[in-house]
C-alpha cells in the first residue's frame, strides 16, 4: 500500500505541475520520500486507527534518521512534512516537520492527538497535494 500511496502523491502532485518525484536514496538515511518544487514530504500508512481512543497510534518505520532529517531541514527553512494515510477511514494527515519529529509516533500520542495535531486534514492525495502547494499552509505562513 504505501507504493500505492507514493504514487497517489506523486501524480496529484504532478497535475499541479510541481514536477514530483519518488526519492529512493541509501546514501542518505532519512530522505523523505518524495521531492516536488515547494519542498519534501515523507509517507506513512496506516491500515486503520487503533480501536480504543486512549491507545497511542504507532507509525511503522518512522526512523530516527527520518525524524532527524525533518527536523533539521525545518529548522533551516526548509519546506518539509509528512503525511500519515489512514486507509480503512480515508484519513490524510499532514504534519509539518517539526512536529512529525517531536510528537508522531511518540508514547501517548493518540488519534485525537494526531488530528490536534495536524496543519491539515484532508480525504485524498490530490487535497494533500493541493495543501502543500498552496501558500497560506504552515511551511509558507512562519516565512512571511
Amino acid at each position: 500500500m504505501e507504493a500505492e500511496q507514493r504514487q497517489l502523491i506523486v501524480k496529484a502532485l504532478n497535475k499541479l505541475k510541481q514536477d514530483a518525484v519518488s526519492v529512493e536514496n541509501p546514501a542518505c538515511p532519512g530522505t523523505p520520500d518524495v521531492n516536488f518544487i515547494d519542498g519534501w514530504v515523507e509517507l506513512k500508512y496506516s491500515k486503520n486507527w487503533p480501536v480504543k481512543e486512549e491507545t497511542q497510534v504507532r507509525i511503522e518505520h518512522f526512523t530516527q534518521q527520518q525524524r532527524v532529517w525533518l527536523m533539521r531541514r525545518w529548522h533551516n527553512q526548509g519546506a518539509c512534512w509528512l503525511c500519515l494515510q489512514v486507509s480503512k477511514t480515508k484519513d490524510w494527515l499532514v504534519f509539518t516537520g517539526e512536529v512529525a519529529c517531536k510528537k508522531v509516533g511518540r508514547p501517548g500520542v493518540t488519534r485525537h492527538d494526531l488530528y490536534d495535531l495536524a496543519c491539515f486534514r484532508g480525504h485524498s492525495a490530490a487535497e494533500v497535494a493541493d495543501y502543500l502547494t498552496r501558500k497560506d499552509n504552515a511551511h509558507f505562513d512562519r516565512l512571511s
